[in-house]
């Protein structure tokens, strides 16, 4: 999943440098060879993305400039790696290419990315089995790292023979749902309508809001899972007849909350609408016009 994605530099430089001199460490054999390093990224470098990734390109670079691409005696190189279509979304064959290649290249040391979570289940058992370390700024699928969070045989599948290589500098979004939760209390919530979509991590960040607002006090008005649709008014009446104070949308804005917001304002509900960062983009705006003024959402941080 594509995220809103706001990387420091000295995150950047954590993963691009910090690090890198442990991998080459770990690595002699190769590095000696050398003299020469690699770090690579996989990301959609083209299209609407280029918004988020060409920033984390660009900190990467600044971050090897300041170090002076070199670690001890080895230099590094870098190559920023394409793994999306014209239109800006990750592509299934190119992530998988990007990892192969990244694989088969032993001067490569590290694979920073990718940037979606979709495209980190093709790559990691690919890499896993090279023992090439990955780690991506913005993958927030739960199920990457964590179990019982998303299908059952996550995530051992994409470690099926190998050590763990994979890490993240950002927190997944079952930790959203969590603080989200605690969040609707102190607003003064007491009564919350959870939903999900089909997203890769609707249903877990809605499971994970649904299991702290129990813990909290909150009372459940309704947990259902919601379809993609342009209009939801059936939805909006159970809503309004459960006698919600809070609704909270587990999920992206690709299945349209915007269209939910809107058509619960319309049903003449007060209220609060909540979210995670998925959902809290330039579309969820557009889908819920006026409406989304009273809309909260959380964030990675």
């Amino acid at each position: 999943m594509r995220r809103p994605l706001r990387v420091m530099r000295r995150v950047v430089m954590a993963v691009a440098v910090v690090s890198l001199s442990v991998l080459v460490a770990a690595t002699p054999g190769v590095a000696q060879a050398t003299k020469h390093v690699k770090l690579v990224s996989s990301l959609p470098m083209r299209g609407v993305s280029t918004a988020e990734t060409q920033p984390v390109v660009n900190a990467i670079r600044m971050a090897l400039d300041e170090a002076g691409s070199q670690v001890g005696d080895f230099a590094i190189d870098y190559q920023a790696l394409d793994d999306g279509d014209a239109a800006g979304m990750w592509d299934t064959a190119m992530e998988t290419t990007n990892a192969q290649n990244a694989a088969a290249d032993l001067t490569v040391v590290a694979y920073l990315g990718p940037y979606n979570s979709g495209a980190a289940r093709v790559s990691i058992p690919i890499l896993c089995k090279a023992g090439l370390v990955m780690v991506s700024p913005s993958n927030t699928y739960p199920g990457l790292t964590k179990p019982g969070t998303g299908a059952a045989d996550e995530p051992f599948r994409y470690y099926p023979t190998c050590k763990r290589n994979y890490a993240r500098t950002i927190p997944s979004d079952d930790v959203q749902g969590m603080i989200a939760a605690g969040w609707a209390k102190t607003l003064g919530a007491t009564k919350v309508y959870i939903l999900y979509d089909d997203s890769p991590d609707g249903k877990a960040i809605g499971d994970a809001f649904r299991a702290r607002a129990s813990a909290v006090g909150l009372l459940e008005a309704g947990y259902e899972h919601v379809v993609k649709a342009d209009t939801y008014l059936d939805l909006t009446h159970r809503i309004v007849i459960s006698g919600a104070d809070l609704v909270y949308f587990g999920g992206s804005s690709e299945n349209n909350p915007g269209f939910v917001l809107r058509d619960l304002r319309a049903a003449g509900s007060t209220a609060r609408f909540m979210g995670p960062s998925p959902m809290a983009d330039a579309a969820f705006l557009q889908q819920a016009g006026t409406s989304a003024e009273s809309a909260y959402a959380t964030t990675e941080a």
